[in-house]
């Protein structure tokens, strides 16, 4: 399936979401993070997020992972921002984005687009980050856990 330039295919949604549990656990240093999970026996929703992750200090951050267009972001913003939420959760909303590597010719690079939620006194609204996250390639692989001792 040929895509264009900045877009990504509908393959890539369960890796980026792998991606976005490497990042959370290596850049947002959470210590616990699960998954929503949706078979046929079993669903797991977190208001409408794909994964929740726990930080240290037991505050919660909320992750929906698209792979989508603009659009899509805009569809995912409206649905996360009708929820009610507390003050001291993070809501983040990350877009698996491309780009062809200018040194490597046919390489990709791949990147996330992240805006977070704020619910304050000030009013609801959502900021964009003003740096893209660069998602390195062994990001694509699944998190081993290791059992501590």
């Amino acid at each position: 399936m040929k895509t264009k330039q900045g877009q990504t295919n509908k393959l890539k949604a369960r890796q980026a979401e792998v991606a976005a549990e490497h990042w959370m656990m290596e850049n947002m240093e959470c210590v616990a993070i699960r998954r929503a999970v949706r078979t046929k026996w079993q669903a797991v929703d977190f208001f409408g997020a794909d994964l929740v992750g726990v930080l240290a200090t037991g505050a919660k951050v909320y992750v929906q992972v698209t792979t989508g267009s603009h659009s899509a972001m805009s569809s995912r913003r409206a649905k996360l921002g009708a929820f009610p939420w507390h003050p001291s959760e993070s809501v983040i909303l990350v877009r698996l984005v491309s780009t062809k590597s200018p040194v490597k010719g046919k390489a990709v690079q791949w990147w996330f687009r992240v805006e977070e939620y704020q619910s304050r006194a000030a009013g609801r609204t959502w900021l964009d980050w003003p740096e893209c996250v660069p998602v390195p390639r062994e990001w694509f692989k699944k998190v081993l856990v290791h059992a501590v001792e």
